[in-house]
């Protein structure tokens, strides 16, 4: 069986198949990860080992496929439209803790099913993790059965022979109890499970041994019997060990209605092996939201990453491209060798870019601090201005620049991105048939750096865009080559900086972008 997580390179080719196997696979429970339409996009090896399947056998498949065949604890059929990946689907929320028995491939087993929402690369998939449970489950329709078979005879057993038999040989703990509770016979599987003798629990009654969060419901239950209110009654409760340690149950009673000694037959079976493994599943269900929520973090930081560099690389690429061509065209040596320091510089600065870049992905994958340094802000400008050669030089734009504030502490990657994207964007938008003209003015104020960039250029209108300034896809003018992502990256680099941005703008009177640094 194929050992490797099913779903590394469905979830995003850049994550570390290294660090995102170790976290899934700390997980004892199955995992599966559906697509909003219903598909099995990848599973866990837990998962396959639960339900006994390969992963040819479950990979692709539609959980709605007819091999899925599902019932309630009662054995009700479940239809594919209520189980909980289903449920997710629909209404966009997590389903906790449904349990349902499966059958598939002839191999019937009971899960426990939780649901997760993802959001990844704006597409919403539902993680659902599952745990057998089929043991308690068929343990407990045992008991249930015993139980009732107990409460349909439990008048006649009182005269009959067998039920002596019965009650001394049981293997779980049965007792025959007063109306007040005491003690008037019990099994030798009672004083095991309670560590008392027999003669010492005759001597007691069943409210001396009840936690005291249990007893309320207990003696609430002993009245509506008493009552004739009740036939019988199950609870979970807690009794206490003759060492003092706390002993989960399963309690059924039924009664013996004569007038003269009502008496009540409660049937006893320890459960704290299954409450502690309830509990750790529990626990190991706040890891897995945890986890979750951890490598949706990532996924998303990931996200981020790749539309950072798809567009800022974008243009130092694109610069040496056009640099090449433009050498590649021209007949003139000289000429040519004009173009050499240009493409030198912008080679230099993609790798300065796709280095910081990397030293920036690499901080916030592991949640630190993003580094901040004392940078030269005209530097930076240069570099973008080389980067963004091409352009300027097309659609000949001038580039003015009032700089009262020469350097500030930030981070490196991130400065360059917010100038570079301003300034590509003032050139981007500029009005048909006239040339840029573009201010970059920093300054202080209130104690704080200013960056304005202020252009001619067509202006956006904000009574119809201002809320969808900065958000991802949204472009407000049909130019070439625009992808609307600007915007929305300067705005989460700012964000992870603390810093600010506001805009003035109007249709055919330009903007102006004025950031606190």
């Amino acid at each position: 069986m194929q050992r490797k997580f099913m779903f590394i390179h469905q979830i995003d080719h850049q994550i570390d198949n290294g660090i995102t196997e170790a976290i899934l696979n700390t997980i004892d429970e199955g995992i599966l990860l559906v697509s909003n339409e219903g598909i099995i996009k990848g599973c866990n090896r837990q998962a396959l080992e639960i339900i006994k399947l390969s992963s040819d056998q479950v990979l692709g498949k539609s959980y709605k496929d007819e091999m899925w065949i599902a019932t309630t604890e009662e054995l009700m059929p479940i239809s594919s439209e209520q189980f909980p990946i289903a449920t997710s689907i629909k209404s966009g929320s997590p389903v906790k803790n449904f349990v349902m028995g499966l059958k598939v491939d002839k191999v019937s087993i009971w899960i426990n099913v939780n649901t997760h929402i993802l959001e990844i690369k704006n597409e919403r998939f539902i993680l659902a993790s599952f745990y057998d449970i089929s043991e308690p489950i068929r343990a407990r329709r045992s008991l249930q059965m015993l139980t009732n078979q107990l409460i349909e005879k439990d008048k006649q057993l009182l005269i009959d022979q067998k039920f002596t038999n019965a009650f001394h040989y049981a293997s779980i703990g049965i007792a025959l109890v007063t109306d007040t509770g005491l003690f008037v016979d019990v099994n030798n599987s009672l004083c095991q499970m309670l560590g008392y003798s027999k003669e010492e629990l005759l001597s007691l009654n069943f409210q001396s041994l009840t936690h005291p969060g249990d007893l309320e419901i207990d003696l609430d239950f002993v009245r509506k019997m008493l009552n004739n209110e009740l036939d019988t009654y199950q609870m979970e409760k807690r009794y206490y060990h003759k060492n003092g340690s706390i002993i989960w149950v399963l309690l059924s009673v039924s009664m013996v209605r004569d007038p003269y000694s009502p008496m009540f037959i409660s049937q006893i079976v320890n459960i704290s092996e299954h409450k502690k493994l309830i509990d750790d599943l529990n626990s190991n269900n706040i890891i897995l939201g945890r986890t979750s929520g951890e490598l949706q973090r990532r996924v998303n930081q990931l996200s981020e990453f790749n539309q950072i560099v798809a567009h800022n690389l974008r243009g130092a690429a694109g610069n040496i491209i056009s640099l090449l061509g433009l050498m590649k065209d021209s007949r003139d040596e000289q000429e040519r060798m004009m173009y050499f320091p240009y493409l030198e510089q912008s080679s230099k600065a993609l790798m300065d870019i796709l280095n910081n870049l990397i030293k920036l992905l690499h901080v916030r994958l592991n949640n630190e601090p993003v580094n901040q340094e004392m940078l030269n802000i005209n530097k930076s400008i240069d570099q973008c201005i080389y980067q963004l050669y091409q352009e300027i030089h097309s659609s000949k734009a001038m580039i003015r620049m009032d700089l009262q504030v020469l350097h500030v502490k930030y981070n490196k990657a991130y400065l360059d991105s917010i100038i570079y994207n301003l300034l590509s964007n003032a050139i981007k938008y500029a009005k048909r048939d006239t040339a840029p003209i573009i201010l970059i003015s920093t300054y202080k104020k209130d104690g704080a750096c200013y960056l304005d960039v202020a252009d001619n250029g067509m202006g956006i209108d904000l009574d119809r865009f201002g809320d969808q300034l900065y958000k991802a896809n949204k472009n407000f003018h049909k130019t070439k080559n625009s992808h609307g992502f600007g915007l929305y990256i300067l705005k989460n680099q700012l964000d992870a900086m603390n810093s600010e941005i506001t805009v003035e703008s109007a249709l055919g009177k330009g903007t102006k972008f004025t950031v606190r640094l």
